[in-house]
């Protein structure tokens, strides 16, 4: 139960960290090169990621608290 919430919690956090490094490349590449440059699908390459990595994390800082 508590692995799944913490897979669910890594999903929407890469996601939303996704977008916004997304957003701030394409600004980037806006800025210095007049066109768009970016990442295709990165929110959900994050999203993934994060799912993953966050019920590890959880337990690491679990472990040496």
């Amino acid at each position: 139960m508590r692995t799944g919430v913490l897979v669910i919690i890594g999903l929407f956090a890469g996601f939303l960290a996704g977008i916004m490094l997304s957003e701030l490349i394409g600004l980037a590449s806006l800025l210095l090169f007049d066109d768009v440059i970016g990442l295709r699908f990165l929110p959900i390459y994050l999203a993934i990621i994060g799912g993953i990595v966050a019920p590890f994390a959880a337990r690491q800082l679990r472990h040496d608290s």
